[in-house]
C-alpha cells in the first residue's frame, strides 16, 4: 500500500515529498473531497515534484464544464491518473456517460481515470458498487472509497466496516482496478487500511497542521509513512526517479 498526499500548492508538495509520501495529489481541500485546483497550481505542484513520484489530480464531479479544459491543459506523461467523482443528482447512466467522455478525452495522454464513490452518499448519487461498475465498463485504471461530508470528520470506517470495504476493494481487484481509500484516514486508520488490502490510503487533514485546510507537515507526512510500512511492511520510497501508479 502507497502513501498518497493531497496537496494544495508547491510548499505543500514539498513538504510531502520531504516526509516520504509515494503520490502527491493536487487537490483544493477549501472546496470538498475533489476540489480541483487552478491549472498555474498543478504545475506548480508537478515542478515541485520534479519527476520523484507521480502526481494525481482531483478533477471535481461531474457534470462540470471546467473538466474539458483541464484536460486540454494536461502535458503527456506528467499526471498519472486524474479523480472525477459524480454530483448529487446523477443517475448510474449519466456518470457512464461523463465516465466515457473523460475516458475519451484522457485517450493517449498517459494519464489514466480513476472514478470515486462516497461511503456517507446519499440514494441521489452513484453508490460504490455503481461507480465500480462504471469503472469497469468505461476502462478506469482504479477507483476510490472517500468521504463526501468532510466538516464531519467521520473517518471512511466509520461509515463503512473493513469487512464491507475489504469486499469492495477485493471486488476492484478481480476487475483488474486498483483500490484506494480516503477519508478522515489518520495513523490508527492505516492498519485498517492495510487490512482492506487496499493499494493506496489517501489522507489530507492528518498531514497537515491545522487540519485539512492547513499546511502539509513534513513531521506529520513522516509518521504516516512510517505506519504505512509497518502495517503493510512496504519499503520506504525511493529518494529520484519516476514512479508508476500500479
Amino acid at each position: 500500500m502507497r502513501l498518497l498526499v493531497s496537496v494544495s500548492g508547491a510548499a505543500d508538495a514539498a513538504a510531502a515529498l520531504e516526509g516520504g509520501a509515494d503520490i502527491l495529489d493536487a487537490k483544493d481541500a477549501t472546496q470538498g473531497a475533489l476540489g480541483a485546483v487552478a491549472p498555474a497550481t498543478l504545475d506548480a505542484i508537478i515542478a515541485a515534484a520534479g519527476g520523484r513520484r507521480p502526481v494525481s489530480a482531483a478533477f471535481g464531479e461531474a457534470p462540470d464544464s471546467s473538466v474539458p479544459i483541464r484536460v486540454a491543459a494536461l502535458r503527456p506523461g506528467e499526471v498519472s491518473f486524474v479523480k472525477l467523482g459524480f454530483a448529487e443528482g446523477i443517475s448510474r447512466h449519466q456518470g457512464l456517460t461523463h465516465a466515457h467522455l473523460l475516458a475519451a478525452a484522457l485517450a493517449g495522454t498517459g494519464t489514466a481515470m480513476v472514478l470515486a464513490a462516497y461511503a456517507d452518499a446519499g440514494p441521489d448519487r452513484p453508490d460504490r458498487d455503481a461507480v465500480l461498475e462504471i469503472a469497469v465498463a468505461c476502462g478506469a485504471a482504479g477507483v476510490l472509497l472517500d468521504t463526501l461530508d468532510k466538516r464531519a470528520s467521520r473517518s471512511l470506517f466509520a461509515l463503512a466496516g473493513p469487512a464491507d470495504i475489504a469486499e469492495w476493494v477485493a471486488a476492484a481487484h478481480r476487475e483488474r482496478l486498483f483500490a484506494a481509500l480516503a477519508g478522515s484516514i489518520g495513523a490508527d486508520e492505516i492498519a485498517l487500511a492495510g487490512d482492506t488490502g487496499a493499494d493506496i490510503a489517501g489522507v489530507r487533514g492528518a498531514a497537515c497542521d491545522g487540519g485539512r485546510t492547513g499546511h502539509v507537515s513534513p513531521m506529520r507526512v513522516r509518521a504516516l509513512a512510517a505506519e504505512v510500512r509497518r502495517a503493510t511492511g512496504a519499503p520506504a520510497p525511493a529518494p529520484a526517479g519516476r514512479a508508476t501508479v500500479r
